[in-house]
């Protein structure tokens, strides 16, 4: 999160974050222009350019050019926080006056952040720009968010709360990998499905995030204890494995050379490391030989 605050303080005109977490993303930047002492504003389509601790939308800010105008004309040192502006950077006139601001921003203390879930930047933006990669909440993060959470839903009903710090932490560590707002909907699912909030919702987490793994539609989750699939290529490589053990070394570990009884073994070629960095196959050792000689200058005797 660090990084965030080191680009505005740096006076990067532009930062540009691709991220779902919109609120995750505008709380970390309102903490950081208090400690900065740098009015925060967002803007969006819909709710136009708002200063955040006033909430009152500047006049007709909805559309983005205004918008702009008015943060060109305001001279204030500031973070903007320009919420799903990419459907309009195909406009050459916006991303005329985008570059203007940010080539005034060194001087004026602005910073412009960019965010949606996908972004591409017109090339005109790209040298005044820095990318941010807003990373998933870590196990801190996480844990504040099944107290705030539990307490959010007990506000209007009591509910029981019945994790050991021990199992809290195992809760926790089965929500790694969410967002934020994914994980509040998990634990609220699982609290509201039986008004308790136990042991047994650790399995629940689990689920939801495979869930979400699963909607993405890029990856599959498997879960580690049941027998890896066999998947293309895998049954190969555990054969291979179980016939040659002792191949894959750790990283760091001496280098054993295979023999060449070894080699010849499993009727292929086989590789050893020797000193000095190259590898070498016994079985073709001599065809290196007979090459490197036929490559050999030839002396002419007169």
């Amino acid at each position: 999160m660090e990084e965030l605050s080191l680009l505005i303080k740096s006076r990067y005109p532009i930062i540009c974050v691709e991220s779902h977490e919109e609120e995750r993303l505008s709380e970390l930047l309102e903490r950081f222009c208090r400690d900065l002492k740098l009015a925060f504003f967002t803007w969006s389509v819909a709710e136009g350019l708002c200063r955040r601790e006033l909430g009152q939308p500047a006049y007709e800010s909805q559309d983005p050019m205004k918008a702009l105008q008015h943060i060109d004309s305001s001279g204030l040192p500031a973070v903007y926080l320009l919420r799903d502006v990419h459907p309009y950077l195909n406009d050459p006139r916006l991303v005329r006056r985008l570059r203007e601001i940010a080539q005034a921003s060194t001087k004026r203390e602005v910073t412009l952040v960019l965010s949606a879930p996908s972004l591409t930047l017109p090339l005109e933006l790209r040298p005044l720009s820095a990318q941010y990669h807003l990373s998933l909440p870590d196990e801190k993060e996480l844990r504040s968010v099944v107290r705030e959470t539990f307490r959010d839903l007990s506000r209007n009903k009591d509910y029981a709360f019945r994790l050991q710090e021990e199992e809290l932490g195992r809760l926790v560590r089965n929500l790694k990998g969410l967002t934020l707002d994914q994980a509040r909907r998990a634990i609220s699912r699982a609290v509201l499905d039986d008004g308790i909030l136990d042991a047994r919702d650790i399995a629940h987490a689990l689920s939801a995030k495979k869930e979400c793994i699963q909607q993405s539609g890029v990856l599959e989750y498997f879960e580690i204890e049941k027998e890896l699939p066999q998947l293309g290529g895998l049954t190969s490589l555990k054969a291979w494995l179980r016939r040659f053990p002792g191949r894959i070394q750790p990283q760091g570990a001496p280098t054993r050379a295979a023999s060449p009884a070894r080699c010849n073994a499993g009727g292929g070629a086989g590789l050893r490391q020797e000193p000095g960095g190259q590898d070498h196959c016994p079985r073709m050792e001599p065809a290196l030989a007979a090459a490197r000689s036929r490559a050999a200058p030839r002396q002419v005797h007169r």
